[in-house]
């Protein structure tokens, strides 16, 4: 990979950019565009690499909102233990007052606080996938609603939407697609009610709503929807983030690489993450950074 350009001044996506880590690192060298399908993550990416500080006194006063009991307290706080009840309440009375602001800029702002504030104090061990039984001590502390900075660097712009509907172009893509069956639209489904915050039946002991399935998370789907994002976007260098659990063979996604340009590889070992400690043999994970120059 010695032959890749720098990173000053480049177009560059983020083509699966969660929660935008990535973007805003990214944004002090080059000017991003990411990409996201889940209304949670375009929400963080918007104001983090689109917003501005304009709004600290707003969120100043939404801190100071008294509780009322809505649909989060009800339905994810009494039964559901993903929050106490405080901080449902809480999260319910910022979220109806954000409701009422009229700037979408500003909106936008609040909403990534609250998501921010949120996280910090949910009953559940990295995802929303399930609550714990019992209030871990992160949980039991007041919601924290504070002002958020957004990234500094180039401008840069957010995009909501499915990777797979757009054909876009530039120089540097950055690809993390979901390596296993385990949907996003599952594992942080309350971090996209908040965002929403429209009214549905919870379904099952996690109340999940209907969500959006990726093909990336299909043993049968996944290998066509790889090739046909690297046929759709129209970049010189694209690295693709997977790992040896993934869905997609390290033999199967080098093969699929190589269809599109010339083909290196990095691998490295890490210490592999436990959501559920007695479920998971393996203690270590392989990451692949594969990578295509056209």
């Amino acid at each position: 990979m010695s032959s890749l350009c720098s990173l000053d001044d480049i177009e560059f996506l983020d083509a699966f950019g969660g929660t935008s880590i990535v973007s805003q690192h990214m944004r002090r060298r080059a000017q991003v565009t990411t990409v996201d399908v889940e209304l949670y993550a375009y929400t963080l990416a918007k104001h983090y690499i689109e917003g501005t500080d304009a709004y600290s006194d707003t969120i100043s006063r939404l801190a100071t909102v008294s509780p009322v009991s809505g649909f989060i307290h009800q339905n994810y706080c009494v039964d559901r233990m993903y929050w106490t009840e405080q901080n449902g309440q809480q999260i319910d009375a910022i979220r109806q007052e954000i409701a009422s602001i009229n700037s979408e800029e500003e909106q936008t702002a609040a909403l990534c606080s609250l998501l921010e504030a949120a996280d910090a104090v949910a009953n559940t061990a990295s995802v929303y996938g399930a609550y714990l039984k019992h209030y871990k001590a992160s949980a039991q502390r007041a919601l924290n609603l504070t002002p958020i900075s957004p990234a500094e660097g180039l401008p840069g712009q957010a995009i909501h939407a499915d990777i797979l509907t757009l054909s876009l172009s530039g120089d540097v893509a950055y690809l993390d697609p979901p390596y296993n069956t385990r949907h996003y639209g599952s594992n942080y489904h309350l971090l996209n009610t908040i965002t929403h915050y429209e009214p549905f039946t919870p379904k099952g002991v996690t109340g999940l709503p209907d969500y959006y399935k990726s093909p990336f998370c299909s043993k049968v789907k996944a290998r066509g929807a790889m090739s046909q994002l690297l046929d759709q976007l129209d970049y010189r260098d694209i690295f693709i983030s997977y790992n040896d659990e993934g869905i997609i063979s390290l033999e199967e996604m080098r093969a699929i690489c190589e269809q599109h340009g010339t083909y290196s590889l990095i691998e490295r070992d890490y210490q592999r993450f436990k959501a559920n400690e007695g479920k998971q043999r393996q203690t270590k994970t392989v990451e692949y950074l594969h990578h295509i120059r056209r």
